[in-house]
């Protein structure tokens, strides 16, 4: 019985092993690609691709949308309560985003019904995007790896990533940020 007991042991060990390696495979990525097409496409982003996603009225707006300016990319959703709570701190920055110098762009991934009826009841002052499944697969590669909402990413005027983080943010860390990238990008043009 002893034997018994130290065979089922090992098969226990060695199979919660193999489970746990290949659900760290999935949840981290694969370190090499299975196909050069694959190494591209996967790759991790440092910089805003192109991209086009439409507004709860259908238009489709690009990225290039906001060439040239720094930008807050806000994915959310309305079924999430702490993305709901994240949209009404972010208020403040979208009211100050005309002068500052600095575009806030909301991407929920939820069904556009759902998100014209959450807009028509909690206005918003900023530019609301729904995405998809390719919407979050960006996200992703941006290193939300584990898809959680909210997921906040900020740009430079040249489309570079300089901050994210998933989950609620204090929109006191994002000022900072921002201001020294307006600076940044007035001081290149020659705007002091």
């Amino acid at each position: 019985m002893n034997g018994l007991k130290i065979v089922m042991v090992t098969l226990l060990a060695g199979g919660l092993s193999i489970g746990i390696a290949l659900l760290g495979e999935r949840w981290l990525g694969d370190a090499a690609p299975s196909s050069p097409g694959q190494s591209l496409a996967r790759a991790p982003l440092t910089r805003l691709p192109p991209f086009q996603l439409p507004d709860v009225a259908g238009q489709v707006h690009s990225n290039r949308d906001w060439a040239g300016r720094v930008l807050i990319l806000h994915y959310w959703a309305t079924w999430c309560p702490d993305s709901v709570r994240q949209m009404d701190l972010l208020g403040d920055l979208a009211r100050e985003r005309a002068d500052a110098g600095w575009q806030l762009v909301g991407v929920a991934i939820d069904r556009p019904a759902d998100v014209e009826r959450f807009l028509a009841e909690r206005p918003v002052d900023h530019l609301v995007l729904v995405g998809d499944e390719a919407a979050m697969d960006l996200a992703v590669r941006f290193g939300n790896r584990i898809q959680a909402l909210p997921f906040t990413m900020v740009f430079d005027a040249t489309g570079r990533q300089v901050f994210r983080q998933v989950g609620e943010l204090d929109p006191a860390v994002l000022r900072p940020i921002l201001t020294a990238l307006v600076g940044e990008h007035k001081r290149t043009k020659g705007d002091n």
